[in-house]
């Protein structure tokens, strides 16, 4: 995967020679096959290559290991990138297979033949698949490249899935989820934000996970200024991290973690971006998000997210291309707008154990007498208690006071920086954070 990785669409017939045969020559292990396949893929990204895809095809029907199948038929989508009508034949080809994993591959063939360009008749049947296909994950599938399809169409791409998002099938839900976290991503669309908040109460597991990196998805690089409901987000993810969960609840907390390295890219300095600045669409992060979806069968897979970010910087530069420290931007916002979130905190919790204490018998005697006294002499033993649990009301009564104090003044301040007026612009050095 790393060798596909770093010959990423060079279409260099070694490369693809050495993966090919470090395909053929492990027949017994899926998981080097796989990665292998998927390396053929990376390699011939956008190729459209006759040989290599006849190659993956046959070895796709010969084999019987559902990962090097499934690895093959997304590499086979690889080499449609950008190819549109071009890639029809091999499309048909994919669709009409009784694999249900090649179907699979060809819903990512017409995501990835047709990224970005909003075509209505692959968004069509796209969306046929998602309904009338008898495989969960051919249906799944389809839904999540319509967000692929659709993502310079971010106002729209919801009133494609919304009512996929409310069906019956938890993977037509999930699948909802993730095409707007992929046609949305950055945007803080408040659309995708009324579809995905309920699915991240789902009663599946496993949609409640697509929803939470879906979420982190749209709302990347959103700062609580720009959307409030970014706070609230955060807020829901520590809440499931931290929380002890059941069996049950695994998926959902592995999606909160994820979410949350996604909000964090690159230490809070970068976005998911798919087009370029002048608007044309970016290979790597077409490629990058669509290797990212398999991580619901493999977990490395993740990994090909950073494919898809684009740091949110600039830098200004001289004639010799040199970095002058002495050049200042003043950015005409309040230094709110665009203030770095704050990383969650680890709550550390003090458990206090109860030490045994080893009692004398000279003592367990003394204490014995003290009783008999003390009975005889009208309980002043019963009193000293009264008096020392009075002594601890007091001193409890004090701590409160004082807790009430630091309360008090910490929301005085807090009520005294609101009312001050805010600066409405700020000087930032070369190179800075910089947002849209």
């Amino acid at each position: 995967m790393g060798l596909g990785l770093v010959g990423m669409a060079t279409k260099d017939a070694d490369l693809y020679d050495h993966l090919k045969n470090t395909l053929y020559n492990n027949p017994d292990s899926a998981t080097i096959g796989e990665a292998a396949a998927y390396g053929m893929g990376l390699v011939m990204v956008g190729s459209g290559d006759e040989d290599a895809i006849q190659e993956m095809i046959s070895h796709a029907t010969d084999n019987n290991h559902e990962k090097i199948i499934r690895g093959l038929g997304v590499s086979l989508a690889l080499t449609q990138y950008g190819k549109e009508a071009e890639a029809e034949g091999l499309i048909t080809q994919m669709i009409e297979s009784k694999d249900s994993i090649i179907r699979y591959g060809a819903m990512f063939a017409i995501g990835c033949a047709y990224a970005g360009t909003a075509s209505a008749s692959a968004t069509r049947r796209l969306l046929k698949f998602a309904i009338s296909d008898t495989s969960d994950d051919v249906k799944r599938a389809a839904l999540m490249n319509i967000g692929i399809l659709n993502f310079r169409d971010p106002k729209h791409l919801p009133q494609i899935v919304k009512h996929m998002a409310v069906s019956y099938n938890p993977h037509l839900r999930y699948g909802a989820a993730m095409a707007l976290g992929i046609g949305c991503a950055g945007t803080g669309s408040q659309e995708a934000l009324r579809i995905l908040a309920p699915l991240s109460n789902d009663r599946e597991d496993f949609v409640k996970q697509g929803a939470l990196i879906a979420l982190s998805m749209v709302f990347i690089q959103i700062t609580e200024v720009q959307e409030s409901k970014v706070a609230t987000i955060r807020k829901l993810f520590e809440k499931v991290i931290t929380n002890k969960f059941n069996n049950d609840e695994c998926l959902t907390k592995v999606g909160a973690l994820i979410s949350n390295g996604i909000l964090n890219a690159a230490g809070r300095n970068s976005t998911i971006q798919m087009t370029t600045h002048d608007g044309n669409v970016r290979q790597n992060a077409v490629v990058g998000l669509v290797l990212f979806c398999q991580h619901w069968y493999w977990y490395p897979m993740l990994n090909f997210l950073s494919l898809a970010l684009t740091p949110t910087h600039l830098i200004a530069v001289d004639q010799n291309l040199k970095v002058p420290k002495s050049f200042k931007l003043t950015v005409k916002a309040t230094p709110a707008t665009f203030k770095y979130p704050e990383l969650m905190k680890k709550k550390e919790t003090v458990e206090k154990k109860k030490v045994e204490t080893a009692v004398l018998s000279t003592t367990t005697k003394v204490e014995a007498r003290l009783k008999k006294r003390g009975k005889g002499e009208g309980g002043d033993i019963e009193m000293s208690q009264a008096d020392e649990a009075d002594k601890k009301a007091d001193n409890n009564e004090e701590s409160k006071d004082v807790d009430m104090k630091d309360d008090q003044a910490a929301a005085d301040e807090k009520d005294q920086k609101k009312d001050q007026p805010q600066p409405t612009e700020f000087v930032v050095n070369n190179p800075c954070r910089m947002m849209r």
